[in-house]
């Protein structure tokens, strides 16, 4: 853990794993498969009989899958990075976690005070199949990271976003 947090210290955002192709499948997968069937259809449309919706088909499926890759790398990119906001001089990890704990419908939360660390895990909501946020209490500022919790739910409804806004207000 402590190689994770100076690593995030660092760099302001997570390490790259193998973990981040399995929950991210659907930004990987869809791209992908678009890409593929609308180059299969420009193939079945030039080999065989021309037609127009044929090439309109195609050429919808080859912009969905180029535009879906762009917007996912994009949503994958924002999952893995963390905000920083200036810090309270005054604000210890406790008085952090006591306005997490208070403030958000919490699962479970997970205070490491050598490390200035605290994870916290939200319930599933109808908008979100949970979410764990992450704040690093590092000298003056605050790295803050809101993700979709595991491989339960890879697309939020802007979950995440609502998240770190609300812990701005708050801190």
């Amino acid at each position: 853990m402590n190689d994770l947090t100076e690593y995030i210290k660092l760099n302001h955002r997570f390490p790259k794993s193998s973990d981040d192709l399995m929950y991210n499948y659907y930004y990987y997968t869809t791209p992908v498969i678009s890409v593929l069937l609308g180059l299969y259809m420009t193939y079945l449309n030039f080999r065989h009989d021309f037609t127009w919706i044929l090439l309109i088909f195609s050429v919808f499926f080859l912009g969905y899958g180029i535009y879906h890759s762009l917007i996912g790398s994009k949503i994958i990119e924002k999952g893995n990075s963390f905000e920083v906001i200036k810090s309270n001089a005054d604000q210890t990890v406790e008085m952090i976690a006591n306005k997490l704990k208070s403030n958000f419908n919490l699962k479970g939360i997970e205070v490491h005070k050598d490390l200035e660390t605290i994870i916290g895990t939200t319930k599933m909501s109808a908008f979100s199949g949970g979410e764990t946020i992450t704040l690093i209490l590092d000298k003056k500022t605050l790295l803050i990271n809101s993700r979709p919790r595991g491989a339960i739910q890879p697309l939020t409804i802007f979950k995440d976003r609502k998240n770190i806004k609300k812990l701005k207000r708050l801190l």
